[in-house]
């Protein structure tokens, strides 16, 4: 039932996702009356929630491909006289010299940047009261162009001190993935530990690598031993362990257009996956399995809730010092988009949220009669929630949980029956979905007429007239003739005599034709019994 119909107040967007704002540019081509970007091609959020004080700053990094710098830009909370814009760097092969830079990474204290042509990755102090980088240390090992980076610290049982730095570096050229450990105390140095995938078109391999990122624990929220790599050129995106070696995973065939442009991707805090479409001019929201395409937002445009040829995303890094060696991550809903450049685009700035896109309730007998009948609601929602859930039957309350997380995709609530409840009866569910961010904040109520029975069909469907060995013959197809048209006696199962199994378990035309087709001309096996 679409919750629209029954939910006064309830509206559905067209996009597949919910924002709470108008989306509009972010510092979009000017800073003090001038212009800053010049084509992007990489994008860093980062804020850092210094607890108890009023220090709370947000840093936005951008890549500028053409003119060979790195845009810095601070935003300060509460003091908006320290809001700043630097710009750093210039065509080169010297330390803070770039030849295209396309990817940022922070970790440490260290900035990392990956400098396409020249084939290497760059690591930098940055002290920006001053705005003074110093050169740490540069990785060049043999790349055939450095498409992309990222650097993680992945906490140890042990403490903090056991922590493991580590960085992915994209090998254009080569297709591969190269995975380091960093050690960033006195003067840094970067191990080769291993490489991921290689060039081709098969399975595990990669042909126009575009961008790489750490994955997210959903429950504490620090990055993990596992990456995934968009894959422009074999149209898919790929997840492997850095750690083990553990056989791939990608995404099923065909879950993208075929004339998609995967460009950019970044992961939530919770393990989900987006990823840019630069030719369709939208987002996917994909599980973090890779197995779902959960949501898809964005058409071609300047206005709101429309994106003109997008490239590049990042979520808000949010970290908060809290007294230890480690900083700890803090949940925020904000996300970056980079657009090419005209009058009304730029860099747009998104505030999570989600939505229910659909729900349904069913039925459903079991071969013990009038015991353990079960009703069920389905729904689909495009982002993480707390979710909390009430079943009524008829007008009493029977069940309550939550709240508990919920992320992006398919979920369900079961309720099972008891042999004194009614015979038939209403049975509402009623699901709150509080989004994480403490953006959105939707109900929704579906409900659905129980007329217990007692199961019935077995198999696949089609044994009409109820033959005791549940055979499926030309017998059937008389049985259904004679239904259909002479007014005979009804299917003793209905779901038996709904062949082709229409969701409204209705028995019609289209059920003979069916089997017919099944019987004598090679058709297809009526489906499975829903039960």
């Amino acid at each position: 039932m679409n919750p629209t119909e029954i939910v006064p107040g309830y509206t559905r967007l067209t996009s597949s996702f919910y924002y709470e704002v108008d989306i509009s540019p972010f510092e979009q081509l000017v800073f003090e009356g001038k212009q800053m970007f010049d084509g992007t091609d990489a994008i860093l959020a980062l804020s850092f929630d210094e607890e108890g004080t009023s220090w709370d700053q947000s840093f936005v990094f951008v890549a500028d491909w053409a003119r060979c710098r790195i845009i810095a830009t601070s935003r300060h909370d509460y003091v908006p006289d320290a809001n700043w814009c630097h710009a750093r760097g210039g065509p080169g092969t010297g330390p803070l010299q770039f030849y295209h830079p396309a990817g940022l990474a922070y970790v440490g204290q260290h900035w990392f940047v990956a400098d396409f042509f020249n084939s290497r990755v760059q690591v930098y102090n940055v002290y920006w009261a001053d705005d003074t980088w110093t050169h740490r240390m540069t990785v060049a090992d043999d790349f055939d162009g450095v498409g992309d980076v990222d650097a993680v610290r992945i906490p140890s049982a042990s403490g903090p001190s056991s922590d493991v730095f580590e960085m992915a570096v994209i090998d254009y050229g080569n297709g591969e993935v190269e995975i380091y450990d960093l050690d960033l105390v006195g003067s840094p140095t970067a191990t080769h530990r291993r490489t991921l995938f290689g060039r081709g078109e098969g399975f595990g391999q990669l042909t126009s690598p575009q961008s790489v990122c750490y994955y997210r624990n959903k429950i504490d929220h620090y990055p993990m031993s596992y990456i995934c790599v968009s894959d422009a050129g074999n149209n898919k995106l790929i997840m492997a362990n850095t750690k083990y070696y553990q056989s791939p995973t990608e995404t099923p065939p065909g879950m993208f257009p075929a004339n998609a442009f995967l460009t950019d991707l970044t992961i939530d805090y919770y393990g989900n996956v987006y990823v840019v479409d630069t030719d369709n001019d939208c987002i996917y929201v994909v599980s973090p399995n890779l197995q779902e395409l959960v949501a898809v937002f964005g058409e071609k445009g300047t206005g709101d809730r429309q994106l003109f040829h997008p490239k590049y995303i990042t979520k808000m890094d949010c970290w908060r010092y809290n007294g230890t060696e480690r900083y700890e991550p803090v949940v925020v809903g904000e996300m970056l988009t980079t657009e090419f450049f005209t009058e009304d685009t730029g860099i747009r700035s998104w505030v999570l949220g989600s939505e229910v896109l659909w729900s349904q309730c069913r039925y459903t007998p079991q071969p013990v009669p009038g015991y353990w009948d079960v009703v069920r609601c389905d729904w689909h929602q495009t982002n993480t929630t707390n979710t909390t859930r009430w079943v009524y039957l008829n007008d009493s309350l029977v069940y309550q949980a939550g709240p508990a997380m919920n992320l992006p995709g398919g979920h369900y609530e079961l309720y099972y029956l008891e042999p004194e409840d009614p015979d038939t009866f209403w049975m509402k569910f009623v699901v709150r979905t509080e989004s994480v961010y403490g953006t959105t904040d939707t109900t929704f109520v579906d409900s659905i007429l129980v007329e217990r029975r007692v199961q019935c069909c077995e198999g696949i469907r089609g044994n009409v007239n109820g033959d005791p060995a549940d055979v499926i013959n030309g017998s059937d197809v008389t049985y259904l003739i004679s239904y259909l048209y002479s007014g005979g006696a009804a299917p003793p199962c209905r779901e038996e005599g709904n062949v082709d199994g229409d969701p409204d378990e209705r028995i019609d035309i289209v059920d003979l034709v069916f089997l017919l087709a099944y019987m004598f001309s090679g058709g297809m096996a009526p489906p499975a019994c829903p039960y």
